[in-house]
């Protein structure tokens, strides 16, 4: 019998591929399962499984997580490199759901939880690839995904875009980079602290927007609705102003003023954001691609 009292994997393959379809699998929170070089583990391909108390272990193989359950964990599935495929089930950890040191992962369904961190990427010297069309992510106290280095892309560019899925949350910031790339096309950000980190890409046209939400703090989502506030910078000249809404990227909006008699239009003045076509008439457009607000004056 192998003495694992002090870590080890109970099960180890290298090259070949194993079908996990049925059973439950029971370890002891010391044991983990390993996948190395050539080797293809699938759980769950046809039928949902329990593995409790068992890490996975992604070497340099392929993992394919389909149905089924991974739960009393310290830490849920570690990649070190290789590819890891989740298109269902749950992960259930204490600390981290997942940590990819290298490799790619591709989370098509399916849900990560972890007490900390949901997902963490890049903790190491390889430049890894996580891929989220799909499912939710859960990192309860820390943040639902944390970015040390590689790239992460949430959806998928193609001109469209989902507010409802993926789904990150977590009751501290929703996603943190910290240093790798960030690339958001589809889905959802739930958390108090919102997000942290720089944006690498986006679809065209649109923007982060963060909006209150009565039970995580704020719902962070891209939107390319922009604000234009039309302002009146003299009540004494002017009778009123025109324009202000907010407008898709790229609407083109009249704006216009109304002067009283015995005053002339004097231009407006662009506080932030676009600038009109003409800004020393009275009724002229402008072009939406930001928030944006004018100032109407007059003499």
């Amino acid at each position: 019998a192998t003495d694992c009292s002090n870590g080890c994997a109970p099960f180890e393959l290298t090259g070949g591929k194993v079908n996990i379809n049925s059973g439950t699998y029971q370890g002891d929170k010391l044991n983990y399962l390993a996948i190395n070089s050539g080797g293809t583990v699938n759980f769950g391909e046809t039928n949902a499984i329990t593995i409790s108390g068992l890490s996975m272990w992604n070497n340099s193989g392929t993992i394919n997580f389909k149905q089924g359950t991974l739960k009393d964990v310290t830490g849920g599935i570690v990649i070190k490199d290789g590819n890891l495929n989740i298109s269902g089930g749950s992960i259930i950890a204490s600390d981290t759901g997942m940590s990819v040191t290298s490799g790619t992962v591709n989370i098509t369904g399916g849900t990560i939880s972890g007490g900390a961190t949901g997902v963490a990427i890049g903790e190491g010297s390889g430049s890894p690839t996580l891929n989220i069309t799909g499912g939710s992510i859960t990192g309860t106290n820390y943040t639902g995904v944390y970015i040390a280095s590689g790239t992460v892309t949430l959806g998928r560019k193609d001109g469209s875009v989902s507010t409802t899925s993926p789904k990150i949350y977590s009751n501290n910031y929703a996603l943190m980079n910290n240093g790798g790339t960030w690339n958001f096309y589809d889905g959802v950000l739930y958390g108090p602290k919102k997000y942290s980190g720089s944006l690498s890409a986006s679809e065209s046209g649109y923007s982060i927007k963060s909006d209150v939400d009565s039970t995580y703090g704020y719902k962070s989502y891209l939107s390319n609705k922009y604000i234009l506030t039309v302002k009146n910078g003299n009540t004494a000249a002017i009778s009123s102003v025109s324009g202000s809404g907010t407008y898709e990227y790229g609407t083109t909006v009249n704006i216009g003023v109304s002067v009283k008699s015995g005053y002339t239009f004097d231009g407006w003045t662009v506080n932030s954001g676009n600038t009109p076509a003409s800004t020393k008439s009275a009724s002229t457009t402008v072009t939406i691609t930001k928030n944006t607000t004018l100032t109407a004056n007059a003499k």
